[in-house]
């Protein structure tokens, strides 16, 4: 295994970005421990990939305003 590093959710702003990083790697349960997140090269290698599809996929200005003008017509 390569390299990694544990997070711990010390407080709330730490446990919602935490939320926020297991939303990108939904599959890996393991990344999850008791006290946070462990992230591995694999995590760094893929995050900010991940990160844009993630804004692109759920926060769609396109998406949202076609959805807006089909309910319209």
């Amino acid at each position: 295994m390569g390299k990694s590093i544990q997070i711990d959710a010390e407080d709330w702003i730490i446990s919602a970005g935490l939320i926020g990083l297991s939303r990108l790697f939904q599959e890996d349960d393991s990344m999850i421990t008791q006290t946070g997140i462990k992230l591995t090269e694999h995590h760094f290698n893929d995050i900010s990939e991940r990160f844009f599809n993630y804004l692109l996929n759920n926060f769609s200005v396109v998406k949202r305003d076609v959805k807006k003008d089909e309910l319209v017509l």
